[in-house]
């Protein structure tokens, strides 16, 4: 992924089936009826050196490897911090769903930075067997 910051909004692009996520940092809330969409809808804020995302509006599916579901009324909160002398940046998240857990629950991730990575172009094509 990669995170690009302005003063209104940060967003996250994801080299897989190239994803744009966009955090509303304007002080907004969210809509009162969301569509639902594979990233939802974000809201975040700064504390202190933690960003602290909020979302909802992500349509019913599961999280990636993991294949744990969720549903349309999921509500993520995420407190991302960069460690380790800014080389790890460690996602803590919070997931409400109370169509498919009875209380809340967490998991903790964390991702090395790498600023010299390109881009690929997603390419999911099948290509047709070549004889040489």
């Amino acid at each position: 992924m990669e995170i690009l910051q302005d003063e209104d909004r940060i967003t996250i692009l994801h080299e897989y089936e190239h994803q744009v996520r966009r955090v509303f940092m304007d002080g907004r809330g969210h809509p009162e009826k969301v569509r639902p969409t594979l990233m939802g809808h974000s809201i975040g804020r700064w504390d202190g050196l933690t960003l602290v995302i909020d979302t909802v509006g992500l349509k019913s599916s599961y999280f990636r490897p993991s294949g744990i579901p969720y549903s349309d009324d999921v509500h993520l909160t995420e407190r991302i911090t960069l460690i380790e002398g800014g080389q790890i940046l460690e996602t803590e998240i919070s997931v409400e769903d109370p169509r498919f857990y009875q209380e809340t629950w967490g998991v903790t991730k964390y991702s090395a930075l790498a600023p010299d990575t390109q881009f690929l172009e997603y390419d999911c094509t099948v290509r047709p067997h070549l004889d040489p």
